[in-house]
């Protein structure tokens, strides 16, 4: 079996680009601070929609105030459709998420209070899923998962979309630390969309963190 060299996340972001530039919607699912977002507004053709999904709020308003925000006189900018949500895009029946952020600090923010950090602000975020988003025969899009191990979630609430869709693409971060950790088979979220007529390719990956026998990252692209 051929062994895939590692990369830095910097280093995949022309196999992105390329996906993006043959796209007319692109879901940024887990948009972080933009990046992504950022890359695909230069790149995608005009009239192209760009939805960006990010649940904690502080991120979200980075995201949407610092980054996207400033760039409302580049050309490139006018010429797209954006949707920002502060929302969790998950599994179907799930109407709300909650998050627990440590009491006074901007960071750590996560799925379950931890104990040692003290006081926690709870924070519930409305929830969503890919299915409310795209007709089920969409084409020509690009969806980018980065969610912490809630892959599978995630896919899940897409099947319509997934089952249907047709030239349509997707750019998943795997997290298989977390998920093994969570006692989720990876194979299951590969299979998931495999089974659903997609090609898989795995382009990079991150090897183990301390003592660990599993890669802690792996990035695929998978198109039908």
């Amino acid at each position: 079996m051929l062994k895939i060299p590692p990369k830095t996340e910097e280093n995949l972001i022309k196999d992105v680009i390329k996906l993006l530039k043959n796209s007319k919607k692109f879901l940024d699912i887990g948009a972080a601070d933009g990046w992504y977002t950022f890359l695909a507004a230069k790149a995608m053709p005009p009239k192209s929609t760009i939805y960006g999904f990010e649940p904690v709020d502080f991120i979200f308003d980075k995201y949407k105030n610092l980054f996207v925000d400033s760039w409302k006189n580049e050309e490139w900018y006018l010429d797209k459709d954006f949707v920002l949500k502060q929302e969790v895009v998950t599994n179907k029946e799930i109407n709300s998420v909650t998050f627990y952020k440590p009491s006074g600090k901007s960071g750590n923010v996560s799925l379950s209070a931890v104990k040692h950090v003290g006081k926690h602000d709870k924070c519930i975020v409305l929830a969503t899923c890919i299915d409310n988003i795209l007709e089920k025969e969409e084409t020509d899009c690009l969806v980018k998962i980065d969610v912490e191990g809630h892959e599978l979630d995630v896919l899940k609430g897409g099947e319509e979309y997934f089952t249907n869709s047709k030239n349509s693409s997707i750019f998943l971060e795997l997290h298989v630390e977390y998920l093994i950790n969570q006692k989720i088979n990876p194979e299951d979220v590969l299979s998931f969309l495999t089974d659903r007529g997609y090609s898989c390719e795995k382009i990079a990956f991150e090897g183990p963190r301390s003592n660990k026998s599993c890669n802690f990252l792996e990035w695929y692209i998978f198109k039908k």
